[in-house]
């Protein structure tokens, strides 16, 4: 990322100590988390209330099922950029992701290091 750009993050993810981490991760690549959300319902309320850079969404949410989501913001805005989380690495539920309109996708089970530089990728 450039030096002195801040982007503006939004996480949905319903473990808080999984967002507990994305958000250190998210500090150390200067990135302002202008918001959190652990469920599908709260998630779109909140995004078209803070309209972030970069969405983390978590594919499976409480109410709303993540790619759900992923649509609704679709709708508002077809550039967004959506990066899902998942734990699932088979090809259908990534092909799923991508084919929705997904900018990429998150291993949740990958070392901090490893989600650090996929979100790098993602806010240049």
């Amino acid at each position: 990322m450039k030096a002195g750009i801040t982007k503006s993050v939004m996480i949905v993810e319903e473990d808080p100590s999984y967002r507990a981490l994305l958000r250190k991760i998210l500090r150390s690549l200067n990135c302002n988390v202008v918001g959190e959300s652990s469920g599908g319902d709260e998630a779109i309320n909140l995004y078209e209330r803070k309209k972030p850079d970069v969405v983390l969404l978590d594919i499976l949410l409480p109410q709303k099922y993540g790619l759900e989501v992923l649509k609704k913001i679709r709708q508002q805005d077809p550039y967004q950029v959506v990066i899902m989380l998942t734990a699932e690495s088979d090809q259908e539920t990534v092909q799923g992701c991508i084919a929705a309109g997904a900018t990429g996708y998150i291993l949740k089970t990958d070392s901090a290091n490893e989600i650090r530089d996929r979100i790098r990728k993602f806010l240049i």
